[in-house]
């Protein structure tokens, strides 16, 4: 593709779907992005790839990050890209996208983690659709038939004839137990999906989830997020309100 000197003309097959995956995960590497957007690796297709990233972080569409502890570099929208996305797509693209977690690290993980979790799972045929944080914020906040929280996705599973809409949350870190106690007081007022999921780092963490949800009345499960990703039908989820051991099949309806 050609493009005049001193300046950049977006490909509506190859930079706009590039742009509307990064505003959706949040935070993503380009290895992730390449994943999500090409089924089959080609060296030559994937340097292009590169290459285009570059072109388009410094021409402001996309932020280029270097995070510690993190063997990539990781991508966010810029104001550029958001202003090229409003003019492009049905769906509501806010004008300055996650300002308030583009500096914050843990934000910036959460987000990378979240994304793998998701190309594991798509791996699986288990996901039917995804839906991104960012767009649940948008129903929530511009629409009247949002959802009760602004969740991490919205996922459509499918298990053989059996399909289930499933709020998913994923929890690096613990909130305070009163915050806990809100975020359960938010989840019975949750009507549109079958289940509230949330997937966790670590077996402490399992067990602070199961206390601090307790007061949940909806069906609210959590399972250990690396047992998830690699066997979603086999892996065990725990109900909240009852601490009984379930699989994917049983939340599903």
């Amino acid at each position: 593709m050609r493009y005049p000197k001193g300046s950049i003309v977006l490909s509506d097959s190859l930079d706009v779907p590039a742009l509307r995956k990064v505003y959706q995960a949040g935070h993503v590497t380009a290895w992730q992005l390449y994943r999500a957007l090409n089924p089959v690796f080609e060296e030559n297709k994937w340097k292009c790839f590169v290459r285009r990233l570059g072109l388009l972080s410094q021409r402001g569409f996309l932020l280029r990050m270097v995070v510690d502890g993190m063997s990539a570099p990781v991508f966010a929208l810029g104001d550029e890209g958001a202003r090229s996305l409003q003019g492009r797509l049905a769906t509501v693209i806010e004008a300055a996208p996650r300002n308030t977690g583009r500096g914050n690290r843990d934000h910036v993980w959460h987000d990378v983690e979240l994304f793998e979790l998701q190309l594991k799972l798509r791996q699986s045929g288990l996901v039917s659709s995804w839906l991104y944080e960012p767009e649940i914020r948008a129903d929530n906040e511009l629409t009247n038939f949002g959802y009760a929280k602004d969740y991490d996705a919205i996922v459509t599973f499918r298990n053989g004839s059996v399909f289930g809409k499933v709020a998913l949350e994923y929890e690096r870190f613990p909130k305070s137990t009163k915050q806990y106690r809100r975020i359960a007081d938010t989840l019975n007022r949750e009507t549109k999906v079958a289940a509230v999921l949330y997937l966790v780092c670590n077996v402490q963490m399992e067990s602070f989830l199961l206390n601090g949800l307790r007061g949940t009345r909806q069906p609210v499960y959590v399972c250990q997020a690396q047992q998830f990703a690699d066997h979603p039908t086999e892996a065990t989820l725990v109900d909240v309100t009852r601490q009984a051991q379930h699989r994917l099949a049983d939340c599903l309806f």
